[in-house]
C-alpha cells in the first residue's frame, strides 16, 4: 500500500477534492484496480451500473419520442 503523504493544507477548505481532478479514463482504471482487491466493491458496482444504464436508456428513448 502506497504511504500517505501528509497535506500541507492549512485547514480542509485548502484541501483539494482528488475526485474533482480525475477524468472518466482514471475513474475506470481505479474502480478496475479496486475490483481486483476487493470482490465486493464490484459486487455494489453492479446493480449502480444497472441503474444508470436503464436511466440512460430511458433519456435516450423519450429524446428520440417526444423530440
Amino acid at each position: 500500500m502506497p504511504k500517505k503523504i501528509p497535506s500541507k493544507a492549512k485547514n480542509k477548505s485548502d484541501k483539494i477534492n482528488i475526485l474533482d481532478k480525475i477524468d472518466s479514463n482514471d475513474a475506470l482504471d481505479i474502480l478496475k484496480i479496486l475490483c481486483k482487491e476487493d470482490k465486493n466493491i464490484a459486487k455494489r458496482i453492479a446493480p449502480i451500473n444497472t441503474d444508470l444504464l436503464e436511466e440512460i436508456i430511458l433519456f435516450s428513448w423519450n429524446r428520440n419520442i417526444l423530440g
